[in-house]
């Protein structure tokens, strides 16, 4: 089964139309980026879909146990590399 990530979501607008275009997984960028969200933001982004796709975080050269606060704040699962 083929599934469809959108990466880089910044806006609610933008989360909607990937969500009504039918992606599978939504990421955010945590990680020094023109698309880092902060965690607060990207959580009421989450909370206003329509549909709650799996959600994905982006982050660089940082371990998980320093980003463990944006994995609880919007729920994101934690996976190996």
């Amino acid at each position: 089964m083929v599934q469809v990530k959108i990466c880089g979501i910044c806006s609610a607008g933008d989360a909607q139309d990937a969500v009504d275009a039918g992606a599978d997984l939504l990421g955010f960028h945590f990680c020094s980026s023109p698309r880092r969200i902060e965690p607060e933001l990207a959580r009421s982004i989450v909370e206003g879909l329509d549909r709650r796709p799996t959600i994905v975080g982006v982050f660089i050269d940082r371990p998980a146990c320093v980003e463990a606060r944006r994995l609880r704040a919007v729920e994101l699962k934690q996976a190996g590399r």
